[in-house]
């Protein structure tokens, strides 16, 4: 049986993007009959008992170790486990860590966002709309997959097919702003969509690690207008009920494309600057920018605009449609295969 290592981590301090697209990832290579070990830190039982549940193995690596010995640990596991490929998923691990790894002489692959590094892996993928083969230095043997071409949903988002129906006035908003949202921006914004006076009703999405149900609740009270949820199973459900979303500018904004669900976007991390910017010149999301520098008077008018313009959502229904067509898991699989076979053979 063929093995894959994926190197990445999250949970509570480092969010969950990277694990979840990783996740995604590994459920389509499990369905190719290949078996997938996450040596991961950072992360909680919860984390760990949906990476177990979903058929995969761990190796939980200590949190508090310097990179060297983070190195050092996944070398180690590389070398007992004997995978066929290496996939890594982290913004700590830096170039002089992927060359170590590829002494190893094996299949590496890297999941980017950035372009700060030279790449010695086999494969870099970076699904974030703008990326382009100028913003790498590589080796000349990589292969570059770059572009919501190769988003890697999640298997519940890819199966919804649906047509999006575009109403008049949007009554079902949602807020999701991932699995964290350390600077509560969840309840700026629910304050904000308080204020507006059309008959919305507002699921509100809470993450696996925020922290701050209690105001959240205190600030809705008894209201048949605002729902929470806590880390929904059904949250692609939520997702294609909804006539227009607000979320954070990560991986979740493919998901909202793909199903044709308008967004507004709050910047919650430097590496989802350029995203938002793109999507919104793409004509799929708006950006407000920095969540830092958003009042709830902006948040506000931009949710009551978007609200009551039809063309609009519907337009950037068409558009993210357009972007994300949900085959991106498919390729980044087949090329991974492809690589595996051709050193098999």
């Amino acid at each position: 049986m063929n093995k894959i290592i994926f190197r990445t981590d999250g949970g509570g301090n480092v969010g969950l993007g990277h694990l979840s697209r990783c996740l995604s990832l590994a459920e389509s290579l499990k369905e190719k009959g290949i078996k997938c070990v996450f040596a991961t830190k950072d992360i909680d039982s919860k984390i760990g008992g949906m990476i177990v549940s979903n058929g995969h193995l761990i190796e939980k690596l200590p949190s508090e170790i310097s990179l060297e010995e983070d190195l050092n640990l996944t070398i180690n596991l590389i070398k007992n486990i004997r995978p066929d490929l290496v996939i890594t998923d982290s913004y700590e691990i830096d170039q002089s860590y992927l060359e170590q790894l590829k002494k190893l002489n094996i299949i590496l692959m890297s999941i980017d966002d950035l372009a700060k590094l030279h790449f010695c892996s086999d494969i870099v993928l970076n699904q974030n709309i703008g990326a382009q083969n100028s913003d790498y230095s590589i080796e000349k043997y990589t292969k570059l997959l770059l572009g919501p071409e190769y988003a890697l949903l999640r298997k519940k988002a890819r199966d919804k097919q649906g047509l999006k129906e575009i109403k008049e006035i949007a009554k079902n908003i949602l807020i999701t702003l991932g699995g964290t949202d350390p600077d509560n921006q969840t309840l700026k914004i629910v304050k904000a969509l308080k204020d507006i006076k059309n008959n919305i009703v507002v699921t509100v999405i809470m993450g696996p690690h925020y922290q701050y149900e209690e105001l959240l609740r205190k600030e809705i009270g008894v209201s048949n207008q605002f729902f929470l949820v806590s880390d929904p199973q059904d949250i692609f459900d939520l997702m294609e009920k909804a006539d227009m979303a607000v979320s954070a500018g990560g991986s979740t904004c493919y998901e909202l494309a793909y199903l044709g669900v308008p967004n507004i976007i709050m910047v919650m991390a430097d590496n989802q600057k350029k995203i938002a910017e793109e999507l919104d010149s793409y004509g799929t999301s708006i950006n407000l920018n920095w969540f830092e520098d958003v009042t709830e008077e902006y948040i506000k008018k931009a949710g009551e605009n978007l609200i009551k313009d039809r063309n609009k959502r519907e337009k950037m229904s068409t558009k993210g449609r357009e972007l994300v067509d949900g085959r991106g898991v498919e390729r980044v699989v087949e090329e991974i295969t492809k690589q595996i076979n051709r050193v098999s053979y």
